[in-house]
């Protein structure tokens, strides 16, 4: 059982590590993978009934509902076929949905339901469970830059929707509408959103130093600032320049970081 155990972990981070670098990723060991942790869970159903371990095995088929939901929902979005992508997509679904029904308080189940939802568009939600997760595990990094990069990618959606609706091409021409105060279009009040960013770039920064190898923290930051000057009718160009030194250390630490 551990054995299979480790090998389903070995397709899946294989595959999943292989997507980001342009190699060939195989859906087939990736449902193998599903396999694996699909026998996984039978053994521990025949091995652990007569026990009274039910804290153990709960956490197991936690465990396993996780593993298998993060994989359909990785496989949903590798997949170029759009009905394979909406079948996946409901199996994730149910299997985090089995997650929780098993075992509910592991931080990183949260932060992992909480990417399946923001990738399907549902950003209040995806928030409250990386919430969710920062409050279960407060050393899950991961966790909180989810919950602030999400903040700033909502912040980032409403700045590109205005840019469309008044046919801006570049960033620098928000600031020709952009008011002194009070409400912005979609966005609300110019100031309380820049207290977001404000909190963002903070948060960012402190976790940064303890997790100084973690490069999305680096350009998540680096987007807090660029943000910060498009919002900023002052036109600070020193926002603009800590966001670049940001970026270029974390391209420092992976240069092949799309983020970055």
């Amino acid at each position: 059982a551990y054995t299979g155990c480790r090998l389903s972990d070995l397709y899946f981070y294989k595959n999943i590590s292989s997507s980001r670098i342009n190699v060939p990723v195989s859906i087939n060991e990736l449902t193998d993978s599903i396999k694996l942790y699909r026998s996984l869970e039978k053994y521990i159903d025949e091995h652990l009934a007569d026990y009274q371990a039910n804290y153990i095995s709960n956490e197991l088929h936690g465990y396993i509902h996780n593993s298998i939901a993060y994989t359909y929902q990785e496989m949903a979005f590798l997949s170029d076929e759009k009905e394979d992508k909406k079948r996946y997509k409901e199996a994730a679904e149910k299997e985090y949905k089995e997650v929780f029904l098993n075992y509910r308080e592991n931080g990183r189940y949260y932060r992992n339901y909480g990417t399946f939802l923001e990738r399907t568009n549902k950003k209040e939600e995806a928030l409250k469970k990386y919430k969710k997760a920062m409050e279960l595990n407060k050393f899950d990094y991961k966790a909180y830059n989810n919950y602030y990069a999400l903040k700033l990618k909502i912040i980032e959606s409403k700045i590109l929707e205005i840019m469309s609706k008044n046919n801006i091409k570049l960033y620098n021409g928000l600031k020709s509408i952009l008011p002194q105060g009070g409400n912005f279009d979609i966005i609300g009040d110019i100031n309380d959103a820049i207290k977001d960013i404000d909190d963002a770039i903070l948060k960012l920064k402190v976790i940064s130093r303890n997790e100084f190898n973690f490069c999305d923290l680096y350009y998540n930051t680096a987007k807090g600032y660029l943000l910060k000057y498009l919002l900023d009718k002052n036109s600070d160009k020193k926002l603009l320049d800590e966001a670049l030194e940001i970026n270029d250390f974390a391209l420092l630490l992976n240069k092949k970081n799309l983020g970055a």
